[in-house]
């Protein structure tokens, strides 16, 4: 028992000590990707740290650019845009489709969230679905790219995991 609340601890110590110096202890990002049947399209919202995005693009254009602060890059979305066609890839049908671009905004829980919106508009029928996510994987070592898929926005999302490598998933 002694030995488990230790451990417990030692964990939370670590969590707190990198929240309190601004950097966080996992690297991952989120998609939930829903098929709307109704409204022929695919709905996207994309999940990241803005700090790790920012330090991918900083490294990319050779110069500073902040995503989410008081000095945020007066491109700042150009540049979002411009990474995510290059590392979050859709094949639709057997076809590579591109995604529209809606929005984003920044959201501040335990940790600051940037939430992308996306959507793949013209999509009368779903026969098959492959999503290539490299976001940030070539930045980090222990990048993990979350995608979750639903249909219909009915039932539970189907979890998928892109790691190193970023390969294709075949998400239907």
């Amino acid at each position: 028992m002694k030995r488990a609340l230790g451990g417990l601890l030692t964990i939370l110590i670590f969590v707190l000590v990198s929240m309190a110096t601004g950097e966080h202890p996992v690297y991952l990002s989120k998609a939930e990707i829903d098929y709307d049947q109704g409204a022929n399209r695919l709905e996207i919202a994309l999940e990241l740290f803005p700090d790790d995005l920012s330090d991918a693009l900083s490294k990319q254009e050779g110069r500073t650019i902040e995503i989410g602060t008081d000095f945020e890059a007066d491109h700042a979305t150009t540049y979002i845009h411009a990474y995510l066609k290059e590392h979050f890839k859709f094949k639709i049908n057997g076809r590579e489709k591109e995604f529209r671009y809606l929005g984003r905004e920044i959201q501040e829980d335990r940790l600051t969230s940037l939430w992308v919106y996306l959507e793949v508009p013209h999509i009368t029928r779903l026969k098959s679905l492959a999503l290539r996510n490299s976001i940030l994987i070539h930045h980090q070592e222990e990048q993990r790219n979350y995608v979750l898929f639903r249909e219909n926005k009915k039932g539970k999302y189907k979890r998928h995991v892109a790691t190193r490598g970023g390969e294709e998933l075949v998400l239907k």
